[in-house]
């Protein structure tokens, strides 16, 4: 999210510079709504994508005696309802109250530190996508491994 702090200047158009005095509150207050909103559709379609590629895998095996990988599938289902919950509801409620949060300087201790909020769902959403992605690969590796000549596919 680009906020803008105090003692911060940058050069704006016509190599003016341009200082956060210069900028009307009622512009940082739209822009930290902005930043909010997309924080949510982006938490949103990270965890739809990954929702859907489980619905592809599950289709793939659903009829298969394949348990354990179905099972993995609804575990990583559930990992990623659970992210997307605990994300949306840190990104609305990380300020108390919530429009602490495009406020400009919010009282101290009102607010949640933003960076390490965003670093940790960064982290944790990266680490959701390698589960994703590894996922069928075991099951991959078998069927390539069940004729000769499809080994050179799998490594291709």
């Amino acid at each position: 999210m680009f906020m803008v702090r105090p003692n911060v200047s940058w050069v704006g158009p016509g190599d003016r510079l341009i200082r956060p005095q210069d900028i009307p509150f009622n512009r940082l207050a739209s822009s930290a709504k902005i930043a909010m909103a997309a924080k949510i559709v982006y938490t949103s379609a990270a965890t739809f994508t990954r929702l859907s590629l489980f619905c592809f895998y599950y289709r793939l095996v659903h009829e298969s005696t394949k348990r354990t990988f179905v099972l993995a599938i609804h575990m990583n289902v559930a990992l990623s309802v659970a992210i997307f919950i605990t994300f949306v509801c840190l990104s609305i409620f990380q300020c108390t109250p919530v429009w602490y949060y495009w406020t400009f300087q919010p009282p101290p201790g009102s607010c949640v530190d933003e960076g390490a909020v965003t670093f940790a769902a960064g982290v944790i959403n990266c680490i959701a996508d390698l589960f994703c992605t590894l996922l069928p690969i075991p099951m991959v590796a078998r069927v390539c491994q069940s004729h000769p000549s499809h080994i050179f596919f799998f490594f291709d």
